[in-house]
């Protein structure tokens, strides 16, 4: 039965005769016996051996109906088994072939018809639309968009824009397994598709992940495009600094010759956050055209055996993002950054090293700031400010002569300056009170 396909019309007239068949052959049986049955029923009187006789023979008859119908509908679900069989294997060969005329359809896109140029900026525009991509592997990232298929490949290669900046950010690596020699890979694919002279960027957080797979090499990977960087982020978010890190921290000078922007991000909650095994930091020494620093160091690191090594005098854009005591405040302007044209100190710790004495510090006259437009500085809550701290904040700040700022905020100075601080466009200043809290 299993191997003959029969119609389903056919399957029905054939039920419909062999049904007439069986109901003609036993139609008289069934009524000569059916009264004798019907009275049998309305008694409880032992059956004689012909009335037994007659039961048995209309039972068997029954059964056999019951057998021919059950090989019947055996028979009907066997043929419906094979006919879903059959649809599930046409739908598939559909789907299939569906596919295959989906990729002959593609041909026609006008996606294809996309000049290179308009593309390109379509690329741009997917890249910048939810802000900077976060990391190599982020979905907005050029890596990204040039594995969807060979056409956006060589599209996205083509542009060499793309491929200036690098974001190793932790969330392109999400174990310590998968780290494995990827910094090395990333790098050199990353910054491969750039010409020579092309200036890169590069962003670096420093998590436990990133760590595990630094001990690749990442000195030697990273100071093969060093004569291209202009622009170094370096953030630490493990407490404990890479090996390969600390190499790379103190190689000697001069490999960044084209620098220009330097952003070094420590966690100053912990000392041990930047163990260099008092060594200073001196891969930055000598870069000539470094001119912005963005800095979050620990205090020490502006001075003693293991501190930060720049040509601080030749920086113009300096911002502290850190706690800066008086004493770094008076080191940094008065004998590290003389032609600053723009400084920011987030936050102005007055009650460090409050006991340190602050005279040998200070210079003898004031020292005027020619170029020095904007002047920010914030200083931590003392309400009220203790004498001896504002007596220190005045013996800094009334040796800074400002003869071109622009704009100045000094937020939570409570004191009273002389008119040596600032001669123009703000003669007549006297205090700068602090923000109104709301």
């Amino acid at each position: 039965l299993r191997g003959r396909h029969v119609p389903v019309y056919e399957l029905s007239a054939d039920l419909r005769k062999n049904s007439t068949q069986l109901e003609d052959k036993h139609s008289h049986a069934e009524a000569s016996a059916s009264l004798d049955i019907e009275d049998l029923k309305q008694s409880n009187h032992p059956l004689t051996s012909s009335q037994t006789s007659v039961v048995k023979s209309v039972l068997a008859s029954k059964n056999q109906d019951l057998t021919q119908l059950d090989v019947t509908i055996l028979t009907l679900q066997l043929q419906i088994n094979d006919s879903l069989i059959a649809l599930r294997a046409l739908e598939e060969a559909k789907s299939l072939k569906q596919l295959k005329a989906n990729s002959v359809q593609s041909c026609l896109l006008s996606v294809r018809l996309l000049p290179l140029k308009v593309l390109i900026t379509i690329f741009k525009y997917a890249m910048t639309f939810h802000g900077p991509f976060k990391s190599w592997c982020d979905k907005t990232s050029p890596h990204t968009l040039s594995h969807v298929c060979s056409s956006w490949h060589s599209t996205a290669l083509s542009c060499l824009d793309f491929w200036k900046e690098l974001d190793l950010h932790p969330s392109g690596f999400c174990t310590k397994k998968e780290t494995t020699d990827v910094i090395g890979t990333v790098v050199h694919s990353w910054y491969g598709h750039t010409n020579h002279p092309s200036p890169l960027s590069l962003r670096v957080e420093v998590n436990e992940y990133i760590s595990e797979c630094m001990e690749e090499d990442f000195a030697c990977t990273i100071t093969t495009f060093s004569p291209q960087m202009v622009d170094i982020y370096i953030k630490f978010s493990d407490p404990s600094t890479p090996s390969d890190l600390c190499t790379f921290l103190t190689l000697l000078g001069g490999l960044f010759m084209s620098l220009e922007s330097l952003s070094f991000i420590t966690d100053t909650q912990h000392s041990d956050t930047l163990s260099l095994n008092n060594t200073s930091v001196t891969v930055f020494a000598h870069s000539p055209h470094l001119y912005k620093a963005t800095l979050h160091i620990q205090i020490n690191m502006l001075q003693g055996n293991a501190h930060l090594l720049l040509l601080w005098s030749q920086l113009t854009h300096l911002t502290m993002l850190s706690k800066t005591s008086l004493q770094s405040l008076a080191i940094l302007l008065f004998q590290l950054c003389s032609n600053l044209e723009s400084a920011s100190f987030s936050h102005l710790d007055l009650g460090t090293h409050a006991e340190e004495p602050l005279g040998p510090l200070l210079p003898l006259f004031c020292v005027i700031f020619p170029h020095l437009w904007t002047f920010t500085t914030h200083l931590g809550d003392f309400a009220p400010m203790p004498i001896n701290l504002q007596n220190n904040a005045r013996d800094v700040f009334e040796h800074i002569k400002l003869t071109n700022v622009e704009q100045l905020e000094l937020v939570g100075l409570m004191f009273s300056f002389n008119s040596s601080i600032i001669d123009n466009p703000f003669p007549t200043l006297s205090m700068v009170s602090p923000p109104t809290r709301g």
